[in-house]
């Protein structure tokens, strides 16, 4: 019992003299800083480099296969490969290398000798970066990682004038620095990486007009503008050839294919290899004026494929993209070709209809059905639910609202028709009526066309004209007649007309 006592007296005393009495206060280490090793000595790490992005206007990236370098022209920023040819660089991603190398300083400075350069892998080291900023160069050259694995050495020189850096005694007299392991990542990273491959740098509200020219036949031969108001962007019209002015464009269908186009890339950029057997041929052009400016950018589309093939056949082709905007053609996706090869009739306004959906308050309908006759059918819109009306009481049409809206946005997929054929037969007729329409509503009629013309609808009377709706219009005949007179109890048949011709205005 003695002997612990006497234990725990020492041990209080041994820290009282530890506490107390004056000594060296160990150095603290900064969280996330790694300790110096056996053999780095440590120094302050003083004041890191000091340049903005503005000042920049060269990077050369270091690697063993070659050299990336970055450099800014007039504001832009270029990229030039290995060996390579310069191209387009993206702002965003030049200047985010910058910016991390100064948020990213040394975890250590180290008091290392000239002579001990190898023990850090920077004496014969090839990777590294070198940035330039008003006739100043800084310079990091990046060796080995440490023995933890969660730093990269590096030599640093500079700031000082290009001129010293670059002279014949090479990048011997820097001082070694201890770097985040993300530099190495960092550096690793190809040309390509740097790579802009828009086909335009333009905003929306500065595009002016958009000019489309096919050399070929068909679809390709496509000519037309359309051109956007400079007070409104989302307002277009047709401005070219003369025989388009009058028709109206679809602003909604203009906005759509302006914005694509705007931000149009290409998959990597093209340099042609001669082959046997493949050629190149012209697809189509577009011509992009900027607001402000009267001379347009050319975007020319060509397509290289096996000779005699389909220029439209993607398969074994390549489409290629020559921008003005780009010093090099660019590769482009099949599908995008096709998206900005666009008619001027799928860029015209095409509706038909011109009431609201969700205005809709009650609809009539009538339907012939071969061997059953005329069916009738009244559906009314209640607190925003559809009810059948039938003999049996209201029966619930959960899905009606959706075709009534497909009804409102339908659009006529060929030129009017001034003239019904003579074989057409009335097989499904609707009376609209909602807040917006007079009383009497407003009348629309389907035709089957045996003949193989497709589906037409007119509205109001038998006077036309008669729109063309195609498959979709088909298929929404069918959705409202399944929803009407096959999911709840319909009014009974009567006899069915002879022919379209003797059909009443309320029904087929």
């Amino acid at each position: 019992m003695r002997r612990v006592l006497y234990l725990t007296i020492l041990a209080v005393a041994v820290w009282v003299l530890a506490v107390w009495l004056p000594g060296e206060t160990p150095q603290k280490t900064e969280p996330g800083v790694p300790e110096p090793l056996g053999g780095e000595s440590a120094v302050d790490t003083g004041p890191w480099i000091d340049f903005s992005d503005g000042a920049v206007d060269r990077v050369v990236i270091r690697k063993p296969a070659g050299d990336v370098t970055l450099f800014k022209k007039a504001g832009e920023w270029f990229v030039t490969p290995p060996g390579g040819q310069t191209v387009r660089a993206e702002r965003d991603k030049a200047e985010a290398l910058t910016a991390f190398l100064r948020g990213h300083p040394p975890l250590r400075r180290l008091a290392v000798d000239g002579e001990d350069l190898a023990g850090y892998g920077v004496d014969n080291a090839t990777r590294g970066i070198s940035v330039f900023a008003d006739g100043m160069e800084f310079s990091l050259t990046v060796g080995g990682m440490n023995p933890t694995g969660d730093g990269v050495y590096a030599l640093a020189d500079g700031p000082a004038p290009e001129a010293e850096l670059q002279g014949p005694a090479g990048r011997s007299h820097g001082e070694v620095l201890l770097l985040d392991s993300s530099y190495a990542s960092r550096l690793a990273g190809s040309a390509d990486t740097f790579f802009d491959l828009r086909a335009l740098d333009m905003n929306r509200k500065a595009l002016a007009s958009i000019r489309l020219e096919g050399p070929g036949e068909g679809k390709r031969a496509e000519r037309w503008e359309i051109s956007f108001d400079a007070d409104n962007a989302t307002q277009a019209s047709f401005t070219w050839p003369e025989t388009l002015k009058s028709k109206a464009v679809s602003n909604m269908e203009a906005d759509s294919y302006a914005t694509r186009l705007l931000d149009l890339k290409g998959t990597r950029f093209f340099e042609p290899a001669a082959q046997a057997g493949i050629v190149e041929e012209p697809v189509f052009d577009i011509y992009v004026r900027r607001r402000g400016n009267d001379t347009p950018e050319r975007l020319a589309f060509s397509v290289y494929r096996p000779k005699d093939a389909d220029p439209l056949d993607g398969t074994n082709a390549t489409f290629v993209l020559q921008s003005d905007w780009q010093t090099m053609p660019m590769v482009v996706a099949a599908k995008d070709v096709d998206a900005m090869l666009r008619t001027a009739f799928s860029l015209r306004e095409r509706s038909i209809m011109h009431f609201a959906a969700h205005d809709v308050t009650r609809i009539e309908a009538s339907y012939v059905e071969p061997g059953r006759g005329v069916q009738n059918a009244t559906v009314e819109r209640q607190d925003k639910v559809w009810m059948l009306d039938g003999p049996d009481g209201g029966h619930k049409l959960g899905e009606l609202g959706m075709a009534v809206w497909k009804l409102a946005d339908l659009r006529y997929t060929d030129e009017p028709r001034d003239v019904l054929p003579a074989d057409a037969r009335r097989f499904l007729v609707l009376r609209v009526f909602d807040t917006g329409l007079d009383a009497k509503g407003l009348q629309i009629s389907w035709y089957e066309m045996p003949s193989g013309v497709g589906t037409l609808i007119s509205l109001g009377g038998d006077d036309g004209p008669w729109y063309p709706v195609g498959e979709g219009g088909q298929r929404l005949a069918d959705e409202l007649t399944g929803q009407l007179f096959e999911e709840g109890a319909a009014a009974g048949p009567e006899d069915a007309p002879e022919n379209a011709a003797n059909a009443s205005a309320t029904s087929p």
